[in-house]
C-alpha cells in the first residue's frame, strides 16, 4: 500500500479506533476530526516500518509539541515530536516508540502533564518500548 494511501476499512489515522467519516477527513474518526479542527494544524509523518503515515496532533504540553498513536503488531506505536531550539527551516526531532498500547494512549490524552506521564512511563522503561528517531 502507498504511504498516503486510505481506505475506509481502515480505523481512524490518529486514534486508531473509530470508523472514519463519510466525509472527505483524511482518514480520521469524526471524534478525531473535530478535535483537531478545535487545537489546530497536525502533521504527518511517514513510519518507513508501517508503511503508513501517522498523523501528530497538538498537544498541551511543554516539551512535547505534537503527538500520534498507531495500532501495529498486536499492540500500537507511539510518535512524539519534541519541542526544540531549531534552526530557521528546521524540522523537530521525531521519535517513534514500540509496544505502546491503547490504554496508555487514552491516558497520555487525559493526562494533566503530558511530558511528565510520558516521561515516567514509556521513557522511564526504554527496554520494554524501544525508540527510533524517524523524522
Amino acid at each position: 500500500m502507498a504511504e498516503n494511501d486510505y481506505r475506509p476499512t481502515l480505523p481512524c489515522a490518529l486514534c486508531g479506533e473509530g470508523e472514519p467519516s463519510q466525509l472527505p477527513s483524511n482518514g480520521l474518526c469524526t471524534f478525531c476530526r473535530i478535535r483537531l479542527l478545535q487545537v489546530g494544524e497536525f502533521r504527518g509523518v511517514v513510519d518507513k516500518e508501517l508503511g503508513r503515515i501517522v498523523l501528530l496532533a497538538p498537544v498541551d504540553s511543554n516539551n512535547i509539541k505534537r503527538a500520534g498513536w498507531r495500532a501495529y503488531n498486536g499492540s500500537g506505536v507511539l510518535v512524539l515530536e519534541f519541542y526544540q531550539k531549531l534552526e530557521a527551516g528546521d524540522e523537530a526531532d521525531v521519535f517513534r516508540y514500540a509496544n505502546v498500547d491503547h490504554e496508555w494512549w487514552t491516558k497520555f490524552l487525559t493526562s494533566e502533564s503530558k511530558g511528565r506521564f510520558f516521561h515516567q512511563t514509556v521513557r522511564a522503561d526504554k527496554d520494554a518500548h524501544p525508540f527510533t528517531k524517524i523524522a
